[in-house]
């Protein structure tokens, strides 16, 4: 399995040709990094020497805070040969397509109308298409996809409720687990249905606010606050 040292020894180079990249443990990021976190990925695989590359793009602004991805996608061959000498050359040349299309949106609040090859097309997904028409000040699109969303999560957290009940111990370790799982699912409905009423009310103040401090847990989660640079949103 591939370390973080190995990956900078592979991406150092590439960085330091770039002024606008910066190397994060595995990843590359653009900077400065505003309502959108662009950049490319080396991720470890179950083989010593296997590599697992591909270029993402994540919402700043989403009330999971986590490190993690929103639209992700490849370029390349999965499962790289890190012994392999052709390696860098293929996945640099990877990052340069990959970083042409990715700067391109870099001042935006959406990565909806990328061309990369991706796993899933987000504007597909009621919640990013909420949160990004909310950033864009679409409010009351914003309000429906995002309430249709909401509704979908309580259901959900009510399926999952009865099925521990129904399935596991009260003092076993597989319940305590679940409902951990599903007491972090509860926190980001919790999140979404208070943007849902800022959103409501049109508190611009508010949503600019509760936007941006999703934005700054991102940035600590990520462990890229000093890339972050807090900007306004456009319907600000």
């Amino acid at each position: 399995m591939s370390t973080t040292a190995d990956m900078k020894r592979l991406l150092q180079p590439y960085v330091d040709r770039h002024d606008d990249l910066a190397l994060v443990g595995r990843a590359v990021i653009i900077k400065p990094v505003r309502h959108l976190i662009c950049g490319f990925f080396v991720d470890r695989t179950s083989a010593k020497t296997s590599l697992d590359p591909f270029w993402y793009v994540s919402l700043m602004y989403a009330p999971w805070m986590h490190k993690g991805f929103s639209w992700a996608g490849y370029d390349l061959v999965r499962h790289t040969n890190l012994e392999d000498k052709a390696t860098p050359a293929d996945i640099f040349q990877a990052m340069d397509i990959a970083f042409a299309e990715l700067r391109g949106i870099l001042d935006g609040c959406s990565a909806f109308g990328i061309k990369l090859k991706a796993f899933r097309k987000l504007e597909d997904f009621p919640i990013y298409r909420g949160l990004v028409q909310a950033a864009e000040g679409d409010f009351q699109r914003a309000v429906e996809d995002l309430s249709r969303y909401a509704a979908g999560e309580a259901n959900h957290v009510q399926d999952k409720l009865d099925f521990i009940e129904k399935h596991t111990r009260p003092r076993g370790r597989p319940r305590q687990r679940q409902l951990a799982t599903l007491e972090c699912i509860k926190t980001n409905l919790n999140a979404i249905e208070t943007l849902i009423s800022l959103l409501k009310e049109r508190d611009r103040q508010g949503i600019a606010n509760l936007l941006r401090e999703w934005e700054r847990g991102t940035a600590t989660a990520w462990q890229i606050e000093h890339l972050w640079e807090p900007t306004p949103f456009p319907f600000e």
